[in-house]
C-alpha cells in the first residue's frame, strides 16, 4: 500500500496532470520524479547570477530567469514542476485577472517565507481560500473607481497649483 501511494503521488498523479493540461494547450518542461524542475531552476539563476547585471529595466531575466526561458519556449502559460507539486505560470492579463479574482476557489498562493509572514502579518496579502474572499471584499470597498476620485481629486487640484507657481 505505501509503495503504490508514492507511486501514485509522484509519478502517476504529475502524469495525469500535465496530460490534462497539454490537451488545453498549455505546456512546460517535463516533469521530473520527486524533484520536479527545481534542479533546472537552480542552474538557471546560478547561471544569471554569475553574469553582471545590464543597465536597462527589464530584469525578468535576472529575476525569473526560468520563466524568460520557458515564455520562449512554451508560450505565455507555463507549468512548471516544484517537486510533485505543479506551479501554472501566468502572464496574460485576462488570465491573470481571473485568476486574482477567483483565488480563493481556483487558485491557491504559494505558502510564503515564515519569516516574510511574520513581518507582514495574516492579511490579504497571505490569507487563502474563504478568509481571502472576505478581505478582498472589505478592500474592494476602499479602492473603488468613486471613492479615488473624490478623495484624491482636490488634493491633486491643490498640488498641481503648487507646483505651477514654482515653475513660473
Amino acid at each position: 500500500v505505501f509503495i503504490a501511494r508514492i507511486t501514485y503521488s509522484i509519478i502517476w498523479l504529475p502524469w495525469i496532470i500535465s496530460r490534462h493540461f497539454n490537451k488545453q494547450g498549455i505546456r512546460g518542461p517535463p516533469y521530473r520524479p520527486i524533484k520536479g524542475n527545481t534542479d533546472e531552476i537552480r542552474c538557471m539563476f546560478t547561471e544569471v547570477q554569475s553574469q553582471p547585471m545590464d543597465l536597462c529595466h527589464d530584469i525578468v531575466q535576472r529575476v525569473c530567469p526560468y520563466y524568460h526561458r520557458w515564455a520562449s519556449v512554451y508560450g505565455k502559460t507555463v507549468l512548471s514542476w516544484y517537486g510533485p507539486r505543479p506551479r501554472l505560470i501566468l502572464s496574460d492579463p485576462v488570465i491573470i485577472k481571473e485568476a486574482l479574482l477567483k483565488t480563493g476557489e481556483w487558485f491557491e498562493k504559494i505558502d510564503p517565507n515564515p519569516l516574510s509572514k511574520q513581518f507582514y502579518g495574516e492579511g490579504i496579502l497571505f490569507s487563502k481560500g474563504k478568509k481571502w474572499t472576505i478581505y478582498r471584499s472589505i478592500a474592494n470597498h476602499a479602492f473603488k473607481v468613486e471613492r479615488i476620485k473624490v478623495k484624491s481629486l482636490p488634493f491633486t487640484v491643490k498640488s498641481s497649483f503648487r507646483g505651477d507657481h514654482r515653475f513660473e
